[in-house]
């Protein structure tokens, strides 16, 4: 079983206040194909015309995730979801690739593609999103790790 999510809290400057909540429950099938439900609910005070502000905003998918790859210092997993998006009566639709290599013992690079449609304002959009990271870590004291995301 695999239980993962967030929460966010969101002050505006304007006076507008919200949240974020996404919640995924997953079962492994085998060691590297796990299946599960997504819920993801978002709120905000009042809509505003400069920002992403939805108000009872609320989606619910499945969602699967396969290690195509997995080694001692390289990960490699596609995965992907369909769901329902009731406000609208849209679909949400996401596949995604994402990749994990340690490259030296202190330094290892992470990226996600993602590619997909969902909703925003009573209208379907696509969207491409992706995302790099290079982490490095050092030691600043003995036995102690510090990381340096970004």
């Amino acid at each position: 079983m695999k239980i993962s999510g967030y929460f966010q809290y969101i002050s505006a400057d304007d006076g507008n206040e919200g949240n974020d909540f996404l919640l995924r429950l997953g079962k492994y099938f085998e060691k590297t194909l796990i299946v599960g439900y997504e819920y993801q609910y978002v709120n905000y005070k009042f809509k505003s015309q400069f920002y992403y502000s939805p108000r009872n905003f609320e989606s619910h998918s499945i969602w699967l995730d396969q290690i195509l790859e997995k080694h001692e210092y390289l990960k490699v997993t596609l995965g992907g979801k369909i769901g329902y998006i009731p406000q609208s009566s849209l679909m949400a639709l996401e596949a995604h690739i994402e990749v994990f290599d340690q490259v030296l013992k202190n330094i290892s690079v992470s990226g996600k593609l993602s590619v997909g449609s969902t909703s925003r304002d009573q209208s379907s959009y696509r969207y491409v999103p992706h995302n790099y990271r290079l982490i490095g870590l050092y030691f600043s004291q003995p036995n102690r790790y510090q990381i340096f995301p970004q």
